[in-house]
């Protein structure tokens, strides 16, 4: 349920429109103690799963918005990403609720991405937030790196932006190797396609390949095209 006071809310209006989209998105699929996964490519592929322009770096930059400015816990537990809605019981009113599947935050899990009221990383004693984001760069850049070297087509490299190789960084090294590796077995079967240059493949294309959105087809034996035999 969608509050009618969240309109007149002076923490919601610091919202950029997309982050505002977002918040309303978290709460709406959220379990019945206000939880829910908090990946930004999870996020993206659940509330955008059809809008090939929404980037997961822009989902990531509208969670830390809100992280800033309304009350949802961010978290990891077991090194997996999580959200908890801290007035859940105070605007959502759930008949015969189902207990969560997701972890409680409690002292085993670690907060993330700050919370509302935080002090600075600066105040903290922690590193600057220009010297993070460079440091995210560079891991960035190191990733693409190695993807970019197990990928058929060289053409493009200097096309790939920042966005696109913070958006690898996000999705994980591991995942990103399967879905190169996925790609690269449908090249082998399917002999006369020729490869997406690289800079494609890194801005968009390799989507279809990540584990929530690939589908392993079928395949009719080699020169069967359904033809009686002669």
């Amino acid at each position: 349920m969608i509050d009618p006071g969240i309109w007149q809310s002076e923490d919601f209006s610091k919202l950029s429109t997309l982050a505002k989209l977002v918040f309303i998105g978290l709460f709406s699929n959220a379990d019945d103690e206000g939880r829910g996964r908090a990946k930004a490519a999870y996020i993206k592929s659940t509330l955008f799963p059809y809008d090939e322009g929404m980037r997961v770096i822009d989902i990531d930059k509208t969670l830390s918005e809100i992280a800033s400015n309304m009350s949802v816990t961010f978290y990891l537990h077991d090194e997996n990403e999580y959200y908890s809605l801290d007035k859940w019981d105070k605007w959502q009113k759930v008949d015969k609720p189902t207990p969560s599947n997701l972890p409680a935050f409690d002292e085993t899990c670690k907060p993330i991405r700050g919370t509302v009221g935080e002090p600075s990383p600066k105040v903290r004693g922690g590193f600057p937030p220009n010297r993070i984001e460079k440091n995210k760069i560079n891991c960035a850049n190191e990733l693409f790196e190695r993807l970019w070297s197990s990928y058929p087509s060289k053409k493009g490299k200097g096309k790939v932006s920042n966005a696109d190789k913070l958006a690898l960084l996000e999705i994980g090294e591991e995942e990103m190797n399967r879905a190169v590796k996925r790609y690269k077995d449908g090249l082998k079967a399917d002999q006369w396609r020729e490869p997406q240059n690289g800079s494609t493949f890194f801005h968009s294309g390799y989507i279809d390949y990540l584990d929530r959105n690939y589908v392993t087809e079928a395949r009719a034996p080699v020169g069967y095209e359904g033809v009686a035999e002669l």
